[in-house]
């Protein structure tokens, strides 16, 4: 095939295709699975299809790459980001294992960074790495072109309590000047799915959420269901589908995390969501007894309809955790750029005592519907509005 075959192939049939072609040359076993962000370029000379991982752990004494790449129709590979421990040997390209998942779940769960919507899920130029370093993980967060500028915070956390024990911030100043566009070939990201969207679209919110099924449960040893949610959403633009499988109550105790929600996105057939030690996708939702326990106590002492949990999708979400001597219960809008309301009370673990509520409001993000854009020209960052094609709708049938 030579650059305008590749050139008339829609987004996700390129996808495919390098990662056929990467898994011939690199002798490999890829899939979509192993990456949570995927770009895909292309100039007048080449297509580049990146893979990368932005949520990395990184074990003691241990490295890796974070990102490969594949030029077409060249079939040039090449790793890069490394990541990790470098007096050690690198021990390839990172590919997220089940055990993977505590550490990186309890670091996402004290940063407040909620692990299926952030912007590590979605923008490709941001990375968290999360290094194990004895007793506490060292937290690398960044952006992967700081020649455009953005920002970087390094913290240290202790493991057992998830309390920050130090933290540096700083900002990266972006590269003076426009780049002469003779000194390198120019690429433009290809986001373009419109037809597989539209395709999907007319075929139902019924089929939609089979097919986001058919993608979770693929390797599935044990198989997903629609009635292991709270509810299902479906939201698309032109450029792809987000069927979200979640939960109006999040649990968490001392020692574990339940209530895990799962994304898919179409038709790039991504699937992100917690997962357990036999590497499957996992809901987390069956209490242990002394877990299960724990959560009646809260909800009785205050009261609380649990109907809520079993009505489909709630504009807000209670969110109940465990702490030393007490529990505390939070309610809160899902969507606080919107603007709305949150509250949050303890109970005593001892006497089931509510303490008084703390209430306040969220303010409206003053930059809700617009979005950061590069300008090549002049090297610099600004906030454009959102085009048609890409704000969200609901699917409803």
């Amino acid at each position: 095939m030579v650059l305008n075959d590749f050139l008339a192939l829609a987004r996700t049939e390129l996808i495919t295709t390098a990662l056929e072609r990467l898994n011939v040359v690199e002798n490999s076993t890829y899939t979509v699975a192993d990456f949570n962000a995927v770009r895909v370029l292309k100039s007048t000379h080449s297509i580049k299809v990146q893979f990368a991982n932005t949520i990395l752990y990184i074990p003691e004494n241990e490295s890796f790459y974070s990102d490969i790449e594949i030029t077409l129709p060249a079939n040039e590979v090449h790793k890069f980001g490394i990541e990790g421990d470098g007096t050690v040997q690198n021990k390839g390209l990172y590919r997220p294992k089940a055990s993977d998942a505590a550490p990186i779940g309890f670091v996402l769960q004290h940063l407040n960074i909620d692990p299926l919507n952030n912007r590590y899920r979605n923008f490709y130029d941001a990375k968290l790495c999360i290094f194990e370093k004895g007793a506490t993980y060292e937290i690398r967060e960044k952006t992967k072109t700081p020649e455009k500028g953005g920002g970087y915070r390094i913290m240290v956390m202790d493991k057992s309590t998830g309390e920050t024990l130090s933290k540096l911030e700083g900002s990266y100043a972006r590269t003076k000047g426009p780049t002469p566009l003779g000194q390198q070939e120019v690429f433009e990201e290809i986001i373009d799915n419109s037809t597989a969207v539209d395709r999907l679209i007319a075929s139902g919110r019924s089929n939609i959420i089979a097919l986001a099924l058919q993608q979770i449960n693929k390797a599935q040893k044990k198989p997903i269901t629609v009635t292991d949610f709270h509810f299902v959403r479906v939201m698309a633009n032109h450029i792809k589908i987000e069927v979200q499988f979640g939960f109006n109550l999040r649990f968490s105790t001392t020692e574990n995390s339940y209530y895990k929600d799962i994304k898919v996105t179409l038709p790039d057939n991504f699937v992100s969501g917690a997962r357990d030690y036999d590497n499957d996708f996992t809901t987390n939702s069956n209490l242990n007894q002394e877990d299960s326990e724990k959560l009646q106590f809260v909800l009785e002492a205050l009261k609380f309809d649990t109907t809520y949990m079993s009505k489909g999708f709630q504009p807000g979400i209670i969110t109940i955790s465990e702490q030393d001597d007490y529990f505390t219960f939070s309610d809160e809008t899902r969507f606080p750029e919107l603007g709305g309301g949150f509250s949050s009370q303890d109970i005593e673990k001892e006497t089931g005592k509510v303490g008084a509520m703390l209430q306040g409001h969220y303010e409206r993000d003053p930059h809700l519907g617009f979005k950061r854009e590069i300008d090549l020209k002049h090297n610099d960052m600004k906030m454009v509005p959102i085009p048609e094609h890409e704000k969200f709708r609901e699917i409803t049938d």
